[in-house]
């Protein structure tokens, strides 16, 4: 089952894109006055050499929470530029996409980090289709009762590259197949 764990990651449910994309706008509206911020201190410092030797303590927490700023862009550049390659990857697979059916192999729950619930679970399956292929997916919330291992599924993948892949899901249903 280990080996199935480490599978090659399907695309994600549009209800999983929507919430890296919301993410990103988060850490973007966090991140961007703080780097303009840093930009404004950081063009000071430079230029005038009498407020340099004024640096006090509150004009650093302003020079560090300006450095926050830019390393939160970082995370928001590397789920943006994924969210954008899934979301492409998904629209190709609705586009050119041929169905099979397949089977969930396994199931599982990763915990996290977050403010509101102390521990919140991400829900995994593993599936198979198409002569061998796996592949795991995060599930939205409410859809593991249908997660079943040995669930039949609906498994749509590009003819071109199999092992890009996604579970079919109706009105966070599965698809009957």
């Amino acid at each position: 089952m280990n080996q199935v764990r480490r599978s090659k990651e399907a695309v994600p449910t549009q209800v999983i894109l929507v919430i890296r994309g919301i993410a990103v706008g988060v850490l973007g509206i966090i991140a961007c006055p703080l780097v303009c911020l840093g930009t404004n201190i950081a063009s000071s410092l430079l230029l005038n050499p009498q407020w340099r030797a004024n640096l006090g303590s509150e004009n650093f927490d302003i020079l560090a929470a300006s450095i926050m700023g830019v390393l939160l862009l970082v995370p928001m550049g590397i789920v943006g530029v994924h969210t954008i390659k899934h979301a492409l990857l998904r629209k190709e697979l609705k586009a050119q996409g041929v169905t099979t059916q397949g089977r969930v192999v396994d199931q599982w729950r990763t915990s996290c980090f977050s403010f509101r619930i102390p521990h919140r679970f991400w829900r995994y399956i593993a599936y198979e289709y198409a002569d061998g292929y796996t592949a795991k997916q995060l599930i939205p919330p409410g859809i593991n009762q249908h997660a079943q291992i040995g669930t039949p599924v609906t498994v749509r993948y590009l003819p071109h590259d199999p092992s890009i892949s996604q579970v079919e899901l109706v009105d966070d249903k599965w698809q009957v197949p």
